[in-house]
């Protein structure tokens, strides 16, 4: 409660700071604003590293036969054309290819950029960088393509551990479906494979209460959605801990992500998550407050409980 208390301070003064004839001079709360105020909620402190998977080697230092997974058939459109193959019917997408070199302009042109140079065993496909070798960084990833050696760097620090999942957005194994999940439950890592396109990692695990297995997608933090790193979606801690005055079944609600009835806002937004925006309307009798999130989904509170939940 004294958290959403302070909430409810920080908030005032960005409602009121126009001039208050009524109701309809009430201010509403920017996603900025919600996001400043309820970081003020959060546990602070520094997230441990569960997952190092820099990458060390620049392209230089590859060696032949290095494999990577192509984890898109639009891969193709990366290659230059050939005699050997032709790139409109060319399917990559779910197989292995390996560096077998790489070779630079003439020196008639004075070119320096580079071509990487792969095969599949039955062709050599050639990618032009657009780079010199000097610019190609351990940090350097090629579309479509997947690091076999990141995976596998990946897989040894995590298969075996436990952890407890933060995040409620599981995919059934096998189709990558998504599925109904459950947050702040240990789960035990048994595989991690190549990932997609956006994220590199598919990380499969396992819910140590009752034995559910789904999976996720992880960034390798080479990519775009970096935010969708391990450490974002996995503790080391039990959350449990940090909430020792929320009741059992309150804390059944948040795991499954659902409210009930006089959930104090702190409990909502563990469930739920943080608000898209929040409206807020003084009246004689208290403060009215609506979360208002996608899909049409509101959650309506009077003086700090959850009063009722709409779509």
């Amino acid at each position: 409660m004294r958290k959403s208390l302070l909430i409810s301070l920080m908030l005032f003064p960005l409602l009121f700071s126009s001039c208050f004839t009524g109701v309809e001079g009430t201010k509403k709360v920017t996603d900025k604003d919600v996001a400043r105020v309820l970081s003020t909620v959060t546990e602070s402190g520094n997230t441990p590293k569960l997952l190092d998977i820099t990458p060390v080697d620049s392209v230089a230092s590859w060696g032949v036969g290095k494999r990577f997974y192509v984890c898109d058939d639009q891969a193709r459109l990366m290659f230059q054309p050939s005699a050997e193959y032709s790139t409109d019917t060319l399917h990559l997408g779910g197989r292995y290819v390996s560096y077998a070199g790489y070779t630079t302009g003439s020196l008639l042109d004075n070119n320096s950029l580079v071509t990487l140079q792969f095969t599949d065993g039955a062709h050599t496909y050639s990618y032009r960088t657009g780079k010199e070798l000097a610019d190609l960084h351990p940090a350097y990833s090629i579309p479509f393509f997947i690091d076999e050696d990141v995976v596998k760097r990946a897989a040894s620090q995590l298969v075996g551990n436990t952890y407890y999942i933060m995040t409620r957005l599981w995919y059934t194994p096998d189709s990558g479906a998504m599925k109904d999940g459950r947050q702040f439950v240990p789960v035990k890592i048994l595989r991690v494979e190549p990932g997609n396109k956006v994220y590199a990692l598919k990380v499969t695990f396992e819910a140590q209460d009752n034995g559910e297995q789904a999976m996720m997608w992880v960034s390798d933090g080479t990519r775009t959605m970096r935010q969708r790193s391990f450490e974002a979606q996995f503790s080391l801690t039990n959350p449990r801990k940090n909430y020792p005055n929320i009741d059992n079944d309150v804390w059944e609600h948040i795991v499954h992500g659902t409210v009930q009835e006089d959930m104090t806002k702190e409990e909502c937004q563990l469930s739920m998550g943080a608000p898209k925006s929040i409206n807020r309307l003084p009246e004689q009798g208290g403060m009215r407050e609506y979360w208002y999130y996608d899909g049409g989904v509101y959650l309506y509170f009077e003086d700090g409980l959850l009063k009722t939940k709409r779509r």
